[in-house]
């Protein structure tokens, strides 16, 4: 029966092994594992894994597919731990929110015989742990599939490509294929930066001496700009050392953004107002694209197909395995190496003939 690991039940990986239970195929088995044991076990209640593994290792030995949700400083350390107990043939992702250190561990780590295929679904929440997880978290309100980057390592095989595809649209997300350093380059803009501003704002306000009477007034507005602020700040922290230049260069043109707004708001009105229907107009296009694109997309496979062609994937690669196996033991038969044998003794003497008829 094909197996998906998860390590890392937080929000990403109960959110992911509640969508593939809720979307895929009934035969699938999802092994889930976390150093949190409550975690670990309260994604099990939820139904987000059918079993929970004490560590790592053992959750990956019988997995096709391996989902590393851990936060972006243990993923390093992750692959080193289950390099070892990966199975031939099986695929490994992560959910990380940045790629190009990650890209490199993987690279570095993980042996021959594995493919990797790095990994980062557009979709979270202020909320952390499984308590916050949902089956619908890689989906809008209007039930369009958030972006699911797919990110492939320069050796991996089409197929492992195909697997991490499949699994973005079988959690209902929409895959796109982008290099790591320009994924790296462009999410400090829109996804790393949205929490520096939002840490901004509610420190301005917070800091400032007339705080409360602030708190007091502040509405929903100050509240949907702040949300971010109450995400784990250890993530967050993961997030800016691990993409610190790309986040310090989009910080610095906020920063000459908000100079312009402010020479603007100094002199003249028009200026400002002409500014103002600009941006009014650029995002209501910005809100409209998606839905113009999924209009324009073929439409989704249907969930049941989704599933179907997701599990050949999956036992594609434990019959990638076997052949491996199968080979690996005709190499070591004796009777096999002495045929082989014969077979290269004969094309050496057919050969050294040809030479001699022809010189």
């Amino acid at each position: 029966m094909p197996t998906i690991a998860i390590i890392g039940l937080g929000l990403i990986g109960t959110s992911l092994g509640l969508a593939l239970k809720q979307r895929g195929p009934s035969e699938l088995t999802i092994v889930g594992t976390d150093r949190e044991r409550d975690h670990a076990e309260q994604a099990r209640k939820m139904g987000a894994v059918d079993r929970v593994e004490s560590s790592a290792p053992a959750a990956v030995a019988d997995a096709e597919l391996v989902i590393i949700a851990t936060p972006i400083i243990a993923v390093r350390p992750t692959l080193l731990e289950i390099a070892p107990a990966l199975r031939h043939g099986a695929v490994v992702t992560d959910t990380a929110s940045v790629k190009s250190e990650i890209m490199k561990a993987a690279r570095e780590i993980l042996p021959p015989h594995v493919n990797f295929v790095g990994g980062h679904p557009m979709a979270g929440s202020e909320r952390s742990g499984p308590g916050g997880a949902s089956a619908t978290l890689f989906m809008d309100e209007k039930g369009r599939g958030r972006t699911y980057c797919v990110v492939p390592s320069l050796d991996a095989h089409e197929d492992a490509i195909d697997t991490v595809r499949g699994l973005a649209q079988l959690v209902g997300a929409r895959a796109v294929h982008i290099d790591a350093e320009e994924h790296d380059a462009l999410i400090a803009a829109v996804s790393h930066m949205p929490i520096v501003l939002s840490l901004g704002l509610f420190t301005l306000a917070r800091n400032s001496p007339a705080w409360g009477d602030l708190s007091k007034l502040a509405g929903p507005a100050f509240g949907d700009l702040t949300r971010l602020a109450m995400g784990s700040p250890e993530m967050a922290l993961d997030i800016f050392s691990s993409n610190r230049d790309n986040v310090i260069h989009w910080l610095d043109r906020m920063v000459a953004e908000m100079g312009r707004y402010r020479e603007m708001l100094s002199g003249e009105e028009r200026p400002l107002h002409e500014a103002m229907l600009k941006a009014q107009m650029d995002r209501q296009t910005f809100e409209e694209r998606p839905e113009a694109e999924e209009q324009q997309r073929e439409p989704l496979t249907p969930a049941t197909n989704a599933g179907e062609q997701f599990m050949a994937l999956l036992v594609g690669a434990r019959l990638m395995e076997r052949g491996r196996e199968v080979e690996a033991l005709l190499k070591d038969d004796p009777n096999e190496r002495r045929i082989r044998e014969r077979e290269r003794e004969r094309a050496e003497r057919d050969g050294h003939e040809n030479s001699n008829g022809t010189g």
